[in-house]
């Protein structure tokens, strides 16, 4: 029996990888594969000694549906240019005459969220637009 999960983070430690579809069985075994390969890695938080984590990026491609990625090949990561002008003007209009304006940095995190909001759900949620702005301005 396959076990999946769904990736909630980008980053993965060695233990967490092992075992996984397309990857060694042990943490050791994974380390010298991210080393032989170069995966892209940071430096583990909070850890005494040596230990990295290791981007979803990186691992191979079996490994990344067996944490909920979708392939490249997938068309997911096309971007619908027409929705996203749509949210962009929507998030626009409503935060227009707010006294509290938003930084670009938060208007951009706004957008990306309910951007993918859409990508999920193929439609574009007015009230949901309406209710963050609310929320955040």
């Amino acid at each position: 029996m396959r076990c999946f999960v769904i990736a909630v983070n980008e980053w993965f430690s060695a233990g967490e990888l092992a075992g996984l579809p397309g990857l060694p069985g042990d943490k050791s075994s994974v380390n010298r594969k991210a080393n032989k390969e170069d995966w892209k890695r940071r430096q583990r938080k909070g850890v005494k000694g040596v230990a990295f984590e290791f981007h979803i990026s990186s691992l191979p491609t079996e490994t990344q549906e067996a944490l909920g990625i979708d392939s490249v090949s997938s068309g997911e990561d096309e971007i619908d240019t027409d929705a996203l002008s749509k949210i962009i003007e929507s998030v626009e209009l409503l935060l227009d005459g707010r006294a509290k304006k938003l930084s670009p940095h938060t208007k951009a995190k706004v957008i990306a969220i309910l951007y993918r909001s859409f990508k999920s759900s193929k439609f574009i949620d007015i009230k949901l637009i309406r209710e963050t702005i609310e929320l955040v301005a």
